[in-house]
């Protein structure tokens, strides 16, 4: 036993040495001034010692660094330099103690000072230390960064069509969700790298984290909920697929500087899709499931399926949200739309995957109860929530339909407009239908009030206004074709903002369009900008939150990356947004 110590606390110490002597042998050169020899340009390690069970890092600081960032790698074998620590300083200079704990393997390490910060240095002053994960649910793993909305303007950013329209003289609020949230003078931020974040910009020049809710990787979907409490959509890393996926629906008191816990629902399966109305929770999650079927020789055999299912949750009292109904719909990628009443999933026809399934849904229950009223089958495939609206009593579906029988895809490819009168919901009655842009496929839609403008493509874009102020007969006002295609349409009254594809040459870069659209009949295009000398791509192209558009401060950023001269580069481009033309003004 004795020896078997010996052993132990020997293998230690000689790990200990030449964890040291790499760590030594990983000290930064410092190279002096002629003025004065002694003094440090850089920071520079002075000592390295081991206290316990850490790494005890001493390092001279010179007048003028205002960040210090110690880093390290393994020793041997290749790997990344990865920060360690990182210290911030007024730049007087001084010795910094950095602790570290001891690594398990021999690691080089150095240390690297910088004179600017990318933000004020106010901006990481408060509560440093927070209560850690929580502890009384499932391992909640896994958002993407966004562009922080004009503070008090954040809903100029959607339009009634993205919200969910209030239709029948309904009260409830229709809210999608977000990365971002600004209430009452904070930001609330659910970081994809750092969890629930909570950001006073009281002082707008000076912002300061206030409180953290450690959340790594857990998701990308967030709601206000009143005054004090946000609700987070957390996705569980581990268990994705099969029976035992299961993601959870967080509620979180941040009424003070520390948010916690209050209340959590588990929500089966892989969250992809989500609407708060009033103070009920609609969930649309993607299940892979075992399920039993009977033979016909009346056996019993498993079978697996995948699926959308929607779940319902009254969340009125956030420190008991309870959950009440799930309806189950087969398929891959299904979308949704909500009103205040009705809860529209479109859902793939199995066997015809370019036909849908609209499966209207009864949601005016306040707490959450669904019932489907009806289901309508529509002309081709519903590709995106952009592609329906229900206004007036009037649901507005543009589909894509595809002609297997086509020699060619001018006869293969075509849109087609569809309206239904939602008088009866258990009764849907079609009245109107139009159909345009035989042989070119469909990109971005957009309704607004009367009009609905759609861009298809084959080798040009065109951009067709529909005027819907009769639902029994839509009609074609105006059209205006120009080089690529749109993704992502954004109307600002008489003027349209895009994010699509430019393929002049064939280069097919990221490119914002401003249109005019005063003289329907007559639609123009005032001005294009693209970014990246070739085949740039943005997330913006495929997720609309990643487009910004501040129409009362005149400016537009665009998230993009590709081949530029120097390389290839990650940008947020932005663009001057004025009365006619769109110019570029700087990166980040």
């Amino acid at each position: 036993m004795n020896r078997s110590r010996f052993s132990k606390n020997t293998l230690a110490r000689i790990l200990a040495f030449f964890t040291l002597l790499a760590l030594l042998l990983g000290i930064t050169a410092t190279k002096a001034t002629p003025e004065n020899p002694d003094a440090p340009v850089r920071p520079e390690i002075v000592s390295i010692q081991f206290d316990g069970g850490e790494v005890v890092v001493t390092v001279r600081v010179p007048k003028g660094i205002k960040k210090v960032t110690l880093e390290g790698r393994p020793r041997l074998g290749r790997g990344n330099w990865t920060p360690r620590a990182i210290k911030r300083l007024d730049g007087t200079g001084g010795l910094l103690v950095f602790r570290l704990a001891s690594s398990k393997s021999n690691e080089l390490i150095r240390v690297r000072g910088d004179e600017e910060e990318t933000l004020p240095t106010a901006f990481y002053k408060g509560t440093t230390e927070f209560n850690s994960q929580v502890e009384n649910g499932s391992n909640v793993a896994m958002v993407e960064d966004g562009v922080v909305p004009e503070p008090g303007r954040e809903n100029d950013l959607t339009s009634t069509d993205e919200k969910g329209e209030v239709d029948g003289g309904g009260s409830r609020e229709v809210v999608e969700s977000d990365i971002w949230s600004f209430h009452k003078n904070k930001l609330y931020f659910f970081n994809q790298l750092r969890g629930l974040q909570v950001i006073d910009l009281t002082d707008k020049a000076n912002p300061v984290i206030k409180g953290i809710l450690p959340m790594s990787a857990s998701g990308e979907q967030m709601y206000m909920l009143g005054d004090n409490h946000v609700i987070l959509l957390a996705r569980d890393g581990c268990n994705w697929w099969g029976n035992s996926a299961e993601s959870q629906a967080i509620i979180v008191n941040v009424s003070n500087d520390t948010p916690t816990v209050v209340g959590s629902v588990p929500v089966k399966g892989y969250i992809r899709e989500s609407r708060l109305v009033g103070t009920a929770l609609y969930i649309a999650s993607q299940v892979y499931r075992q399920t039993e079927v009977v033979n016909k020789n009346g056996s019993i055999s498993m079978r697996w399926e995948h699926g959308t299912q929607v779940s319902s949750f009254d969340v009125k009292n956030p420190s008991k949200p309870s959950a009440h109904d799930t309806l189950f719909y087969n398929g891959y990628n299904n979308d949704i739309y909500a009103t205040d009443k009705f809860l529209f999933v479109s859902t793939a026809v199995p066997k015809h995957y370019y036909k849908t399934d609209l499966r209207c849904i009864d949601i005016s229950a306040p707490d959450g109860s669904m019932n489907e009223a009806a289901t309508i089958r529509t002309a081709g495939r519903v590709a995106d929530k952009f592609k329906m609206r229900l206004a007036k009593g009037t649901l507005t579906v543009i589909s894509e339909t595809f002609n297997q029988n086509g020699n060619n895809n001018r006869t293969r490819w075509e849109t087609t407009l569809e309206t239904f009168s939602l008088a009866k919901p258990d009764k849907p009655k079609a009245l109107g239908e139009l159909r345009l842009a035989k042989g070119e496929r469909l990109f971005a839609t957009r309704f607004d009030a009367d009009r609905v403008y759609i861009v298809t493509y084959e080798r040009i874009d065109p951009l067709w206004i529909v005027d819907l102020s009769d639902p029994r007969k839509p009609v074609i006002k105006g059209e205006l074709e120009v080089p690529g295609w749109s993704t992502y349409i954004q109307p600002l009254g008489d003027r349209l903002v895009s994010i699509g594809v430019d393929d002049t040459d064939n280069k097919r870069r990221v490119a914002v369009s401003l249109f005019d659209v005063s003289d329907v009949t007559k639609p123009r295009l005032f001005d294009k900008v693209t970014m990246g000398d070739r085949w740039s791509w943005s997330e913006a192209q495929y997720d609309e939150k990643a487009f910004t558009v501040l129409p009362h401060a005149g400016l537009i950023l665009v998230p993009y990356q590709g081949y530029e001269g120097n390389g290839y580069a990650k940008k947020v481009q932005i663009i001057d947004l004025n009365e006619k033309t769109l110019k570029k003004r700087g990166v980040i």
